[in-house]
């Protein structure tokens, strides 16, 4: 269920609040959620008004929002509430400041990493993230983020830029790079994920596409490469390459998985 409202005289201002309760029997061929047996419960507001009096800002935004599940008997077993600041340039820009506080209850324990568990418990973290996202007209876009906030029972810290740079009108590059480091009583870990998509466009109905990962929890490198054509409207051809190589080898990396596909889509007009 759910209420919304809505308001803008010159700005935007929204409440929103949504409950949802999923029985332990759910079919899950009637729609996809996260989990069953659980009643959650959203509530957000936000109010965005437009500064025409300041040349630089066009507007302001403060988001509130409390996101929390419990297990149909009343025992919460997740809850966000968030805090949201933003600031809208005039030239495109986004500056933003984020706090959530987070309660998690954890029924199993996982591994984060090699060696290192999470137990069963309560858990509250408090983080805090600021990002700056630049405007799509640039040739380097994107956005540049750090947090810094609790994880279990001890702290992550974590920096990084995803964007898009375009070297020439028909070919661009998507750099993705994340570094986080952890610090729990149970053992210190570095996550890092670096990554870089390309794109030349042929033609405006043709394109190849290349991405390349590498991920430094499993110490594995993926790569994929497309090429698309619609060589008539509405009818597409595909060819598609990819694989995952493992980096704890010595020389270089030795193929753990490889997948090749062609895929041929024909629109048929009666």
């Amino acid at each position: 269920q759910g209420v919304g409202a809505q308001r803008q005289p010159g700005g935007a201002d929204r409440l929103q609040v949504e409950r949802l309760s999923v029985g332990s029997n759910f079919n899950p061929e009637i729609g996809y959620v996260r989990r069953d047996d659980i009643v959650r419960s959203y509530v957000q507001a936000r109010f965005s008004p437009r500064l025409p009096s300041v040349a630089a800002i066009r507007k302001l935004s403060w988001e509130g929002s409390v996101d929390y599940f419990d297990d149909r008997r009343g025992v919460i077993s997740t809850r966000d509430t968030q805090g949201q600041f933003q600031i809208d340039f005039e030239n495109g820009d986004e500056f933003q400041v984020e706090v959530t506080d987070a309660f998690e209850r954890l029924d199993e324990e996982f591994e984060p990493a090699d060696d290192v568990f999470i137990p069963v418990g309560d858990y509250r973290t408090l983080d805090t993230r600021v990002s700056y996202r630049l405007g799509t007209q640039r040739r380097i876009s994107g956005s540049v983020n750090a947090s810094r906030g609790g994880y279990y029972d001890g702290h992550r810290t974590e920096v990084g830029y995803r964007g898009r740079v375009e070297v020439t009108p028909r070919f661009s590059l998507e750099p993705n790079i994340s570094w986080n480091k952890v610090n729990i009583p149970q053992g210190d870990f570095t996550s890092n994920l670096l990554g870089a998509r390309a794109t030349l466009t042929l033609s405006p109905r043709m394109f190849v596409g290349a991405l390349v990962q590498y991920t430094s929890a499993n110490d594995t490198v993926a790569s994929n490469i497309r090429f698309s054509w619609e060589y008539v409207p509405g009818s597409n051809l595909f060819v598609v390459y990819s694989d995952g190589r493992d980096t704890t080898g010595r020389g270089f990396p030795s193929v753990q998985t490889r997948t090749f596909v062609v895929k041929i889509a024909h629109l048929l007009r009666y």
